[in-house]
């Protein structure tokens, strides 16, 4: 082996090390911030051991923009658990490799998924058409006289390509996440989006709008998407409504009767989420970024930050949903729990767990039809809390 290759192996090698170090040994944030209700204004803290683009995705989601955050240094993961209840924080998220979560998970912890695997039936049924929803999207789409054209094997346009990472991608992921943004490298997306499609949204002759179809064996899948400029002109015009419906009338007219949306937000208050759901979304898996999370304790401020953020975790590798309810009332009349059901559970969810922080063992009890879909649990046998 030359002198050159050895150094350059050994340089390799000392990264990888220095890698695994920091992921040993990662840095500690809190973050403190505001949950509001209609009375109360409720002070909420999270400590994070994770990348700083992932620290800001999910603070966004949980707490909002509005939070501030100070370094509490460096721990070993096996200690992380320890500094978490010496911050007092309502609950902690550390990013770790599947095979070093033993060394996180002492206590009770659960896996967050940062994305879900999602598809659409092509074309929507007449059951999703008359969501009023759905036909404000198609009013706006001719409102707007937006039509759309496809680059066909776009990789092999280099124009056109670049249009869209450059002036529709970038600045679209730029001004929507902001600092939780990450900007897929023009290479990458060269790479995984071969053989595949751009579909874009015209206005006055102009594309305004993009997105990216790739195909593989189980079907077509939308992935990346844009708006030019960034401009949310564009999008209250109805740019990103015409992407769905313009996709799902381009696929369907090719014969496909499924569209695969991957990387969805977990959480079902999120706006991707809800919107991807009212057109009969369904859940197919979930990415394997994963967050350990751990709920810290049964005060006030966790309450509020559970009740107002229901998501789907990993349960047995399956998705399942999980919402916590701060009283017992909507679990007393069946027609309450059919209809707490109905707002929560989407298809391809193993299992729906509620979860009331009181007891109730006079609840009624769950619905035949609904005895393998929702299940609920005490908060103490879920998160450890002490019970109440």
């Amino acid at each position: 082996m030359g002198v050159r290759r050895f150094l350059g192996h050994y340089k390799r090698l000392i990264k990888r090390a220095y890698r695994y170090f920091q992921e040993f040994r990662p840095d500690i944030w809190v973050a403190e911030g505001a949950l509001h209700n209609e009375k109360d204004i409720i002070p909420v803290s999270i400590l994070c051991a994770t990348r700083k683009d992932q620290r800001a995705h999910i603070l966004k989601q949980l707490i909002g923009t509005s939070y501030r955050e100070h370094s509490v240094g460096k721990a070993w993961l096996w200690n992380i658990s320890k500094v978490a209840e010496s911050t007092k924080c309502c609950a902690s998220f550390v990013q770790v490799r599947p095979e070093f979560r033993k060394l996180v998970e002492r206590g009770q912890w659960l896996l967050l998924p940062k994305w879900i695997d999602t598809e659409i039936d092509i074309p929507l049924p007449p059951s999703i058409l008359r969501n009023q929803s759905v036909k404000t999207d198609l009013r706006n789409i001719q409102k707007n006289s937006l039509t759309y054209d496809v680059i066909y094997d776009v990789t092999k346009n280099k124009e056109y390509f670049d249009d869209f990472y450059y002036n529709m991608y970038v600045p679209y992921i730029k001004k929507r996440h902001e600092d939780s943004a990450f900007i897929m490298s023009i290479d990458a997306m060269r790479e995984n989006t071969k053989g595949g499609d751009l579909l874009r949204v015209i206005k006055n002759g102009v594309p305004i709008a993009g997105q990216l179809i790739e195909y593989h064996d189980t079907g077509p899948e939308c992935k990346e998407m844009g708006i030019r400029d960034g401009n949310k002109e564009f999008v209250r015009q109805g740019a990103i409504g015409a992407l769905f419906h313009f996709s799902f009338q381009y696929l369907s007219e090719k014969g496909y009767v499924k569209l695969g949306y991957g990387g969805s937000s977990p959480f079902f208050n999120n706006g991707s989420f809800r919107y991807k759901r009212k057109l009969g979304m369904k859940i197919t898996g979930t990415k394997d970024v994963t967050f350990s999370m751990n709920i810290l304790n049964n005060g006030q401020s966790t309450r509020a930050f559970l009740r107002q953020n229901p998501m789907i975790i990993k349960k047995d590798e399956k998705p399942c949903g999980l919402v916590f309810l701060d009283e017992c009332a909507s679990l007393q009349d069946e027609n309450k729990l059919i209809k707490l059901y109905n707002k929560y559970y989407v298809e391809g969810l193993k299992l729906l767990i509620v979860i009331p922080s009181g007891a109730f063992s006079d609840v009624l009890k769950i619905p035949y039809e609904l005895s393998n879909k929702i299940q609920i649990c005490n908060a103490s046998s879920v998160f450890g809390w002490k019970a109440v």
